[in-house]
C-alpha cells in the first residue's frame, strides 16, 4: 500500500522511519475525541498512542532513478510479533481502530504536495515538512471515524484529505556519513536520539459503507520518538523468510555551511567599500 506524491516544490531527500508513536485528537462532526488505547489481541499499542510510519521519496534519483516521488504517512499497520512466524502483520491495527490514518498519493495525480527539508548545518539534524491535500491514491486515504469503537469495514473510514501537514525533526548522536556512490549524506539503519513533530489536517469522510460517518474531521497529532510498540515487542513483518523490523533511513545532500560571523563581517565591509567607490565615481 505504497503510493507516490507529485511535488509542486521539492527538496531532494529520502526518509523511511517507523520507530515512533503519535497521540492527539480527532474532532469529529459530533465531538472531540482523544486517541484511546485500541486492543488487537496480542498486538496492543502503547497506552494512548499509535505507532507511526513516514516514508517520503523526493527527487531521490541516487536511490532509484526510475521510481517516482512518493509520500506515505500513516499508522504503522504491518507489524506482528507472532512466534513462530505464521503470518505477516498486515491489518495491525485495522482501518477502524482508534486514531488510525493513512495518507498516500501518486504522481501525477496530485501536484499540490510540497516537500521541504533535509540535513541542517552540521548534518546532524534532519528536518522534513510535507504539505498538501488529497492523499487518496488507490482509494487508500483513511481517518478513524471517531468516536466509533466497534470497528467495521475498512470503507467506513474512507474519504480524502482537504489539507495535510507533516512537520518532523530528527536529531542524531553524530553527523551523517557521506556516501560516495550517491553523493548524499546518510544515517542508514541508525536510530535518531530524538524525534519530534506534528501531523495535522482536515479529512472528509465520504464512506458508502457507513454514510452515518460522513462529514469533515479535524485531526492534530504529536510525534514522539524514537520508540514504539513494534520496537518494544521485537515485532517484524514480511514473508517469514525476509522479516522486516523497525526502520530508520535518512538521506539528503549535505547542508550548506553557515558562514562564520567573521566571514559575514568581512563580506559586509567589502560591500560597503564597493558602494562607497560607486558614489565617488558618480561624484
Amino acid at each position: 500500500m505504497i503510493g507516490a506524491a507529485a511535488t509542486a516544490s521539492a527538496s531532494p531527500l529520502f526518509v523511511v522511519f517507523d520507530n515512533f508513536t503519535y497521540s492527539g485528537t480527532v474532532v469529529a462532526p459530533s465531538a472531540e475525541v482523544i486517541i484511546g488505547t485500541a486492543t488487537n489481541g496480542p498486538r496492543e499499542t502503547r497506552p494512548n498512542a499509535r505507532d507511526g510510519l513516514v516514508s517520503v521519496r523526493s527527487g531521490a534519483t541516487p536511490y532509484n532513478s526510475t521510481a517516482p516521488d512518493y509520500a506515505q504517512i500513516s499508522t504503522a499497520w504491518y507489524f506482528t510479533n507472532i512466534t513462530p512466524f505464521v503470518t505477516n502483520g498486515w491489518g495491525n491495527p485495522n482501518n477502524t481502530n482508534y486514531g488510525f490514518f493513512q495518507y498516500l498519493d501518486t504522481f501525477p495525480r496530485n501536484a499540490d504536495v510540497t516537500v521541504e527539508g533535509g540535513w541542517q548545518p552540521g548534518n546532524q539534524v534532519f528536518k522534513l515538512k510535507l504539505t498538501g491535500g488529497n492523499g487518496d491514491d488507490s482509494d487508500a486515504a483513511r481517518l478513524w471515524n471517531a468516536p466509533v469503537t466497534t470497528g467495521g469495514p475498512a470503507g467506513d473510514t474512507a474519504g480524502f484529505f482537504t489539507s495535510f501537514t507533516l512537520d518532523l525533526t530528527a536529531t542524531f548522536a553524530s553527523p551523517a556519513v557521506f556516501n560516495a556512490l550517491t553523493g548524499w549524506y546518510e544515517q542508514w539503519n541508525v536510530m535518531p536520539i530524538s524525534v519530534t513533530g506534528t501531523i495535522s489536517g482536515t479529512f472528509v469522510n465520504d464512506s458508502t459503507t457507513n454514510p452515518a460517518a460522513n462529514g469533515s474531521y479535524e485531526f492534530s497529532f504529536t510525534i514522539t520518538g524514537p520508540g514504539s510498540w513494534a520496537e518494544d515487542a521485537g515485532a517484524f513483518w514480511g514473508s517469514g523468510q525476509n522479516p522486516i523490523s523497525v526502520r530508520s533511513r535518512w538521506a539528503a545532500p549535505g547542508a550548506q555551511p553557515v558562514p562564520e560571523p567573521a566571514s559575514l563581517a568581512l563580506l559586509g565591509l567589502g560591500l560597503a567599500g564597493l558602494a562607497l567607490a560607486r558614489r565617488r565615481r558618480r561624484a
